[in-house]
């Protein structure tokens, strides 16, 4: 496979939705569908998603934006799917995916260090939910795996629901990494890197479902919603119908 060019991983079953790689450099890196990505983020994560309505990053449009800084970052590893119209060339779903090497005993985990370079108690609030989270099962060891494939942020637009187009990023990026491992995706760039196993958080009924029931991810850790605190308010005083957060994998052969 060609280095830092469109790959197209699947499409949907009516031939309307293809998943491909969202390049950020390289002359087939359309700037348009990087943005329209950055605007899923900004526009629907940040307004829609369990933790950003618990932290206040839905009310503060600056903590958004270093949410959208967030994925810009993430999208420049060049492992993020995003899924787009055919007929409009508009990105529908996008999974931003976070490539994650086991840090050395000296070394800033990525979300550490990434915290130290914004100002936003929403998104500070937000990240650090992540890494306790994270926290609670060591993945590394899980999979025996120095490297992982964090699947970050999963959006779709609120106009394409119900489409299945969330299985269907994820389930290109799982052909991603198995194409990694394999040495057919970016060979000089990926040459040391085997993922062990693709992993996210998921934070609502509808992405336990995509993730779980959809692409059948296993299910590591639940834990129960009432436990995260934001701004003394617990998830389940803000959100009731959100009972749990899980941890969820799909080991890569």
């Amino acid at each position: 496979m060609a280095n830092e060019k469109k790959i197209v991983w699947g499409k949907t079953d009516d031939n309307l939705f293809e998943f491909v790689t969202l390049l950020t450099t390289g002359d087939d890196a359309p700037n348009d569908l990087l943005n329209q990505a950055l605007d899923l983020t900004r526009n629907t994560f940040c307004q829609d998603e369990t933790i950003s309505i618990c932290s206040g990053v839905s009310i503060n449009p600056a903590a958004a934006e270093e949410l959208v800084e967030l994925s810009r970052v993430t999208a420049n590893d060049g492992l993020t799917i995003v899924a787009i119209e055919k007929a409009t060339g508009k990105v529908a779903s996008v999974l931003f995916n976070k490539l994650q090497v086991k840090p050395a005993p000296n070394e800033i985990p990525f979300y550490t260090a990434f915290i130290q370079s914004i100002k936003q108690k929403p998104a500070i609030d937000l990240i650090n939910f992540m890494l306790e989270v994270d926290e609670k099962i060591n993945l590394y060891e899980h999979y025996k795996t120095d490297c992982l494939l964090e699947n970050m942020f999963l959006i779709t637009h609120k106009n394409y629901r119900g489409k299945n187009l969330a299985g269907g990023v994820t389930e290109a990026t799982l052909r991603l990494a198995q194409a990694i491992n394999n040495r057919e995706y970016d060979v000089e760039k990926y040459k040391n890197i085997t993922i062990g196993a693709a992993n996210a958080i998921a934070t609502g009924n509808l992405s336990r479902h995509v993730f779980v029931d959809k692409v059948k991810y296993d299910c590591l850790l639940d834990v129960n919603s009432s436990e995260f605190v934001f701004n003394g308010n617990k998830i389940t005083d803000i959100l009731p119908e959100q009972k749990l957060i899980s941890v969820v994998a799909k080991r890569i052969e």
